[in-house]
């Protein structure tokens, strides 16, 4: 399933944003603000955005707490390339190609971690549906 994952998220990525906006009638916005809603309350905090796809959220986060150093990570070289352009003047945010099980991290590396797989999955199986790709034979 990886590689599949890696493909289908790789041939949307120019235009994931779009899709998420328009198969979810606009509610990943409302996930999205929510999930950066939590990781307030923090100084100088280090955020780890796991599964970062095109940055919305590490982005977000980076843009509204300054002083937050944010990581996002994700699979998908497509997506990350999204991520690095819609980033690119915004100084406290950075993105990693990797699989998040295997970062090898030194416990308090990170003060928060955003985990939005759910919403990811639900994203996938509705540009499955909507496109007819087939992940499987």
């Amino acid at each position: 399933m990886e590689g599949e994952h890696r493909d289908i998220f790789g041939h949307i990525a120019r235009n994931y944003d779009k899709l998420s906006g328009a198969l979810t009638a606009g509610l990943d916005n409302i996930w999205r603000d929510r999930a950066v809603s939590e990781v307030s309350g923090y100084k100088n905090a280090r955020v780890l955005d796991v599964a970062t796809g095109t940055g919305a959220i590490a982005l977000m986060i980076a843009k509204r707490f300054k002083d937050y150093k944010v990581t996002g990570i994700d699979l998908n070289r497509e997506m990350l390339r999204v991520a690095k352009e819609k980033s690119a003047a915004v100084k406290n945010v950075r993105y990693l190609e990797g699989d998040a099980e295997s970062l090898k991290l030194k416990p308090g590396s990170y003060d928060v971690v955003n985990l939005q797989v759910i919403h990811k999955f639900f994203i996938l199986i509705l540009i499955i549906i909507a496109t007819g790709i087939c992940i499987a034979e």
